[in-house]
């Protein structure tokens, strides 16, 4: 997906608009929910890089990076769904699944036992960016 502008000129009157056109307070659990998730995605970004250029552990760091990447999709797929009200979820082409959830449950783990400790300390920064994860996939409540 393209993103051409990321304003919409509908003016601000502490309201912003869902998929399918609804209007919610900007303070309401669904945005804060979806601006966590915006977070994540940065802080992600960030690690990736750091992981990308790092001469540390190359084999490792790279399997990081590339599960990292399928995080990052996972969670443009749940911004995605978090700003569809239930009555449009059919227009969420890639909705998240169990298989999805438990993909990620099974990576921390991969992350945090299958290591060799050092490895594992010099990407602690990627165990904390994947738990902030796992939660943010569960967040509910709207």
């Amino acid at each position: 997906m393209r993103i051409y502008k990321v304003y919409t000129k509908t003016g601000d009157e502490g309201e912003t608009g869902l998929v399918g056109g609804a209007r919610v307070p900007k303070d309401s659990l669904r945005i804060e929910s979806y601006g966590t998730v915006d977070e994540l995605q940065a802080a992600i970004g960030m690690l990736r890089a750091a992981l990308t250029e790092s001469d540390r552990h190359p084999e490792v760091c790279r399997e990081i990076v590339q599960a990292l990447h399928q995080v990052q999709q996972d969670l443009f797929d749940l911004g995605s769904t978090l700003s569809t009200p239930a009555e449009h979820l059919d227009r969420v082409k890639h909705p998240i699944t169990e298989e999805r959830i438990a993909w990620l449950e099974e990576s921390m783990i991969w992350l945090t036992w299958e290591r060799e400790p050092e490895k594992v300390i010099t990407v602690f920064g990627c165990f904390m960016t994947a738990t902030t994860s796992s939660s943010s996939y569960r967040l509910k409540g709207w």
